[in-house]
């Protein structure tokens, strides 16, 4: 073997997805299903329109979540938890803005006990006053905390400035919030928004029993799903720089709202932003850590919720570098709106990012993730084969006009904290 000859690139031209069956549960409950997977493992998931976006003020839908399996007078949140890991399994909890739920992992011949267990837990759930208490301690001790990182405060920051205080994704929970959060608020919204019919997503090979215990639990929810108006977007654009001083760091965020996953420039814009920031070997990682080293990370992406989008850039900072690596995040920036991209390089990071997508398709888990992203952001099944030829087919004159269009430097938010 030469090592000197570079190996050949193979160009990705399409990944197999495997896309679940559809089972009907009731006339408006659907479990998706993929149970072609190799040993015993079952992971399932239950998910519902309880993200923080639907919250009457902030940190009710965490805390909500949280405590789904808090217990009531007849059994703790210890015993519960005791029993499910006895069978060999396991619970975890999804919360963010848009969705909450949570998830069951076990053995295909332990899984109809692991969700009796659970299902009982949950459908009798009572919050205690003391589990609310303990929650609001850890919680508030965690935020006090985080609250003295500068990365954290640049985020907090740059989120309200980016939606505006008045948008739901513009709420960030404050200190005296934790004060304001009660019993009452977290059972309320458990009501509200958990009662409503679930989105059901299993993994593994279960038996005619199991779809059966599901069948039998679905038909207790029967609340009317959660209607949300939203406001207009209301970007604060330009600087906002807040001095910390006893911090040796400043975190910088640069972004602006973004287009969504339909959107016709929405594939090639990920081009756009891997080659700015999104992967090691990016722009901004080879001129402002690897040629400057102001930093030891600096990155860029794109984050897609169901009712909005934004791009975005950050990273950390001496002081003394703020301004010098502003500067230089905008001069990557401008070279991409006056010139083109080389083959070499444009042809290296299509590759990485289909790679990239072959990885995070492997197994059935992953594979359900993949369908997920389609059926939540209601998008075509062609979704990912469009992807592919769309990475394929783009060019270095195309990405030039798309940093012209959403690259503007008037456009952005740049927000400052340290």
């Amino acid at each position: 073997m030469n090592r000197a000859i570079a190996p050949e690139i193979n160009t990705i031209k399409a990944v197999n997805l495997v896309f679940p069956q559809r089972l009907t549960l009731t006339d408006e409950v659907d479990l998706f299903w993929i149970d072609d997977v190799s040993d015993e493992t079952v992971k399932i998931d239950f998910i519902w329109e309880a993200g923080s976006k639907y919250q009457p003020k902030p940190l009710v839908a965490s805390f909500c979540n949280q405590l789904l399996f808090s217990g009531n007078s007849d059994i703790s949140s210890m015993q519960i938890a005791e029993e499910i890991d006895g069978l060999g399994g396991f619970l975890s909890h999804e919360q963010n803005y848009d969705h909450a739920g949570f998830s069951l992992f076990g053995l295909n011949h332990q899984i109809e006990q692991i969700f009796e267990i659970a299902s009982n837990a949950f459908n009798s759930v009572m919050f205690p006053n003391e589990e609310v208490n303990k929650l609001r301690e850890i919680k508030q001790k965690q935020f006090e905390l985080n609250l003295e990182k500068v990365n954290v405060r640049a985020r907090r920051d740059f989120i309200r400035k980016t939606f505006g205080l008045n948008h739901p994704y513009g709420q960030i929970a404050d200190k005296e919030d934790f004060d304001r959060i009660n019993q009452k608020d977290i059972e309320k919204f458990y009501k509200d928004l958990y009662k409503t019919k679930p989105f059901i997503f299993l993994v593994g090979k279960v038996n005619d029993s199991f779809i059966n215990q599901l069948k039998m639990w679905v038909v207790k929810f029967t609340a009317e799903k959660p209607i949300i108006n939203f406001g207009k977007i209301n970007q604060s654009k330009g600087q906002f720089y807040t001095e910390k001083t006893d911090a040796l760091q400043t975190a910088i965020r640069i972004g602006r709202p973004l287009i969504n996953k339909k959107h016709a420039d929405y594939f090639k814009f990920l081009v756009l932003n891997t080659i700015l920031g999104g992967y090691f070997g990016s722009r901004l990682m080879s001129n402002i850590r690897e040629d400057k080293g102001y930093t030891y990370g600096i990155g860029s992406g794109v984050a897609v919720l169901e009712e909005a989008a934004y791009f975005f850039i950050s990273t950390e900072v001496a002081k003394e570098k703020r301004e010098e690596t502003i500067k230089e995040i905008f001069f990557e920036i401008n070279k991409l709106k006056t010139e083109l991209i080389s083959e070499q390089e444009l042809g290296r990071v299509k590759n990485y990012m289909l790679g990239e997508l072959l990885r995070n398709s492997d197994g059935a888990i992953a594979m359900m993730e993949k369908f997920k992203n389609i059926y939540f952001n209601d998008l075509k099944e062609s979704f990912y084969t469009d992807f592919i030829k769309t990475i394929n087919s783009c060019t270095a004159e195309q990405l030039k006009t798309l940093s012209n269009k959403y690259l503007n430097d008037a456009d952005f938010t740049i927000v400052g904290y340290g």
